[in-house]
């Protein structure tokens, strides 16, 4: 069997022209398939393996996408036995980034609220503002509301929102 785990950020890409320097999750499924099968040129030893795919956060975007196209070159090559074809049998999510209107700042906001990790004055003050974190780039957010999310950030720093009740370790010492 074999794993591979979608990494969770983006990198950064190099570009010729202006022309060539537009990317978006198709493209980045289209480079990701590019990638999987120069892979197993490079490591033919696992071409018999089954291919598992995973990923956690945005991965939840990527995922699909690099599955999907696995699946169209399969499908396009299924006649040719020149052509490898991953044996693709599944991809697993965690945690996963699937939608930007439930699953980005808003989300956080709101469980951060039920969670009683900030005060009742500053989820009123978001409600009363109507601030809207949905979206790529928080393009439909005001100013106002991004200095109401600078505070809830600042309140929230020292918290691992994926285990809100445990510690949260970095590079500052632990008593």
């Amino acid at each position: 069997m074999l794993y591979i785990e979608q990494p969770a950020g983006v990198g950064f890409s190099y570009c010729d022209g202006v022309e060539n320097c537009t990317f978006d999750d198709h493209t980045s499924g289209e480079d990701n398939l590019t990638a999987i099968l120069a892979w197993f040129e490079k490591f033919p030893e696992f071409k018999s393996n089954e291919l598992y795919i995973s990923g956690e956060s945005y991965a939840g975007i990527y995922v699909p996408y690099l599955s999907y196209f696995i699946d169209q070159h399969n499908t396009q090559y299924a006649s040719d036995d020149t052509v490898f074809k991953p044996n693709l049998k599944g991809f697993m999510v965690g945690n996963g980034v699937t939608n930007w209107d439930y699953d980005t700042t808003n989300a956080y906001v709101d469980m951060a609220f039920w969670h009683s990790l900030y005060e009742q004055e500053l989820y009123d003050e978001f409600k009363a503002q109507k601030c809207d974190f949905n979206g790529p780039y928080f393009t439909r957010t005001t100013d106002s509301c991004m200095d109401l999310l600078n505070e809830f950030e600042g309140l929230v720093a020292d918290v691992n929102v994926y285990d809100i009740f445990g510690v949260c370790y970095g590079t500052f010492p632990y008593p």
